[in-house]
């Protein structure tokens, strides 16, 4: 099955998954909630293959992330694919040490998240920024 959505249709779980994931574990480092988005086995792709590239890992880069860099990820398209969740998103970021200075920009990347799906949660992470 395929489907691209310009208006998320929210009644398939695995989109809804995956915009839960991002909106509460990416943007609003919720991390208590990740277990109702990943799988057990999940696997995140994106992270460098030297670092762990569980849950753990994951929630370790977030946490450090958190630290430095104010983000926000906001889905411009989405389309499905089988167990695929294919997102075009744009991310806007700020250091930390920037936020409330007029006079800095913040930086916008725009990429591709790619979710692969299980039992109805995230099991793979793929980020093309």
């Amino acid at each position: 099955m395929h489907q691209e959505q310009g208006i998320f249709d929210t009644a398939q779980p695995e989109i809804e998954c995956v915009m839960g994931f991002i909106k509460t574990i990416w943007n609003e480092n919720n991390h208590a909630e990740i277990s109702n988005y990943l799988h057990d086995d999940f696997i995140d792709h994106s992270l460098p293959f030297t670092s762990l590239q569980d849950k753990s890992g994951l929630l370790i880069y977030l946490k450090e992330l958190a630290k430095k860099v104010y983000h926000n990820t906001e889905i411009l398209q989405l389309s499905t694919l089988d167990e695929l969740v294919i997102c075009k998103i744009r991310i806007v970021t700020t250091l930390l040490a920037d936020k409330g200075n007029d006079k800095i920009q913040p930086e916008i990347i725009d990429g591709y998240r790619v979710f692969r799906m299980s039992d109805g949660k995230i099991i793979g992470h793929w980020e093309m920024i």
